[in-house]
């Protein structure tokens, strides 16, 4: 269920053209770590 909420919410970023995402939740960073390709929109 957790990997599902952040695909999604990481998509909808993607898709308004957001660059910037701040993972302030431990298992948002950690699933961003585990799927690189969502890396490069995580601020600095």
């Amino acid at each position: 269920m957790g990997s599902a909420l952040a695909r999604t919410a990481l998509e909808e970023v993607r898709a308004a053209g957001e660059r910037e995402v701040v993972a302030q939740c431990s298992f948002i960073a950690g699933w961003i770590d585990k799927h690189p390709d969502y890396q490069p929109l995580l601020v600095g």
